[in-house]
């Protein structure tokens, strides 16, 4: 995993009074820490924002679903199995009648040789019985791994990120995770939560020292040379 002390920052300088800070930088390690933090972070916004704006059916409730699979030697086929059968979840009659909407994200466990995938997923739906999931899953992906729990809505936040931001491999496993992660999306949403993203607007963070919210990228500003914008950013 990556070295805290190695790890690739960047740094952006507000527009309005040249104040500099350093953020981390993508690495390319999915199972680093500070990279998990920061899309963990980001991830946490949106949900904060679908809390906010979704509505409740009647007899709906927030549930927590945790779907998985049998170990298997190749994880990148293993990932695609799990996912394609979670869409096919979705399709089916029974998903539809009960569950308006949601969210998953991908764990990953387990080491070369035997790893074991989980979709961790929190939606809306009216009462799912415990038996009809498991009769619906083991239809669409030939296993039995499947658990439900009613959750409180302001727990949907931790239960979803904390699984993004934490490492769960051995470092033998790393280069395989990183190659095969590739263009996974860790973190999905579905359903009437997809229509939501739609709408979704990223926060803007504003500047310490003036409040501003808008930011530049000091290797651009080097890069066109402009002597005035290089002239009024602060150095830390």
């Amino acid at each position: 995993m990556q070295d805290i002390g190695d790890h690739p920052y960047k740094s952006i300088v507000c527009a309005d009074c040249g104040e500099m800070i350093r953020v981390p930088d993508y690495c390319g390690d999915r199972m680093c820490s500070i990279c998990s933090r920061k899309r963990a972070f980001r991830i946490g916004a949106r949900l904060n924002e679908f809390m906010k704006i979704c509505q409740l059916r009647e007899k709906e409730r927030f549930v927590h679903v945790v779907l998985t699979i049998k170990n298997q030697e190749a994880l990148r086929p293993m990932l695609k199995h799990l996912v394609r059968s979670f869409r096919k979840l979705r399709n089916r009659k029974a998903w539809r009648r009960i569950v308006s909407g949601g969210a998953f994200v991908v764990e990953v466990s387990g080491s070369p040789g035997s790893w074991h995938g989980h979709l961790h997923i929190v939606c809306q739906a009216s009462y799912f019985p415990q038996y009809l999931l498991l009769e619906k899953w083991r239809q669409v992906a030939g296993s039995a791994g499947a658990f439900i729990k009613s959750v409180p809505r302001d727990a949907i936040i931790r239960y979803l990120t904390k699984y993004i931001t934490k490492p769960s491999v051995s470092e033998s496993g790393l280069e395989e995770i990183n190659n095969s992660l590739k263009d996974v999306r860790m973190f999905q949403p579905f359903g009437s939560w997809f229509k939501l993203l739609k709408k979704y607007m990223p926060p803007r963070f504003p500047c310490p020292c003036c409040g501003g919210q808008v930011w530049k990228s000091w290797d651009l500003i080097c890069l066109r040379n402009d002597p005035r914008e290089i002239l009024a950013c602060k150095w830390p």
